[in-house]
């Protein structure tokens, strides 16, 4: 028996990691639309100005992201009303609304995808993650103004 053990024990496992999930994101998984589901706002000297999602504002979920096979993608607001995400007496205000849509194109390396809108020279960087079954892409901005917002797939 001392000598079948071994050899039972391999067999359990090539036979279980023959059967690990390949949690792995690809290309075709992220072709979709997606949906803002949080946004934070910074205003001088890195104080926060704004910290929502969209729980407590489920209008944000209106501005859609949509990533195409072909490497273009769009961002469009699916709503003709005006989403507030600050508070009414805050005195910096935040909101979204109806505007045209943008147009971009993308890529894909590293977990991460760079996406640059047509015409323009300068590009955003959005990292990947698989948050409770769902795909997320999250741009940590550090420009003049700092901002984080995710989107994620529906």
């Amino acid at each position: 028996m001392k000598k079948t053990l071994p050899l039972s024990l391999l067999l359990f496992t090539l036979a279980f990691s023959a059967c690990k999930k390949d949690n792995s994101i690809k290309h075709n998984d992220l072709v979709g639309q997606y949906s803002l589901t949080a946004y934070t706002g910074y205003g001088e000297s890195d104080n926060l100005l704004l910290e929502v999602n969209s729980n407590s504002k489920p209008c944000m979920r209106n501005l859609k992201f949509t990533l195409r096979e072909d490497n273009t993608a769009t961002s469009s607001y699916l709503s003709n009303d005006v989403c507030n995400l600050s508070d009414p007496s805050a005195s910096v205000k935040w909101s979204l609304s109806p505007r045209e849509t943008q147009y971009f194109i993308w890529s894909f390396s590293n977990n991460q995808i760079q996406i640059q809108e047509t015409g323009a020279s300068s590009t955003h960087t959005y990292s990947i993650t698989r948050k409770n079954g769902k795909i997320e892409l999250t741009e940590d901005y550090q420009g003049p103004f700092k901002y984080k917002q995710t989107f994620t797939k529906d």
